[in-house]
């Protein structure tokens, strides 16, 4: 994978039709080369959208959005990981990393699907897999691409805990092999005190970063007392 690369995200307005206050204005925010940022703050208040305007899928606002210098158009892909899984269903787990990459070599496929925990469900289809191991192909779908950009769009909502948690260790493990830039949406402080390296909370109409809050500690040290204290930390500030 390239390694990652800065995003500067600069939104003048974004706006839906028929809603009175638009979603952001005048918003502005900064992600180093391979820095992990999650993004957290209540239902509604467009931490999800922001991910589609980085990637280009969402294109409606005034502002511009840079991704190493460049466009969301004119940029690499960035991986994508969504709220549930989407997987192709007429495709195999191998069938859904190529389907993204068509350059993909069959071996790295494979790997990528290894390095998921997934050796020797490369061909099964998704209605054959687990909730957790269709995510997991959401995960190497995501890395297929190689991207200098990672996504990931509440990737543990709607899920029990220890699968939550099982989860989050492989994303920490990709975090660390493949130093991608990684941009996360989540509901749960703990999971932003877990993966993130800042942690920006959005609130209100138009949202506005009402909160940031930096985590220096190593991922491999940060312990359930650390957790503890981490996510009570960013659940308690309430101005920057």
């Amino acid at each position: 994978m390239a390694s990652g690369v800065p995003v500067s995200i600069r939104v003048a307005e974004k706006r839906f039709a028929g809603q009175a206050e638009p979603l952001f204005a005048d918003l502005a925010l900064d992600l180093a080369a391979s820095e992990v940022v999650a993004l957290i703050g209540p239902s509604g208040v467009g931490k999800s959208t922001l991910l589609r305007m980085v990637a280009g899928i969402e294109r409606a606002f005034s502002g511009r959005i840079e991704i190493g210098g460049q466009s969301p158009d004119a940029a690499a892909v960035p991986g994508f990981v969504f709220q549930d899984p989407r997987l192709l269903p007429w495709q195999s787990a191998v069938g859904n990393l190529t389907a993204v990459n068509p350059s993909l070599d069959l071996g790295e496929a494979r790997a990528l699907l290894a390095e998921m925990g997934l050796k020797g469900y490369e061909d099964a289809l998704p209605g054959e897999l687990s909730g957790g191991m269709q995510r997991r192909v959401a995960l190497a779908r995501a890395l297929a691409v190689k991207p200098q950009v990672l996504l990931l769009d509440e990737p543990f909502v709607s899920i029990d805990r220890k699968l939550a948690r099982e989860l989050m260790a492989l994303v920490t493990r990709v975090i660390a092999s493949h130093g991608a830039t990684v941009l996360i949406v989540t509901h749960e402080p703990e999971d932003a005190a877990r993966l993130a390296d800042r942690v920006v909370r959005l609130e209100g109409r138009p949202a506005t970063i009402t909160a940031e809050h930096r985590i220096s500690t190593p991922r491999e040290e940060r312990d359930v007392a650390f957790l503890r204290a981490e996510t009570d930390r960013i659940t308690g500030e309430a101005e920057i």
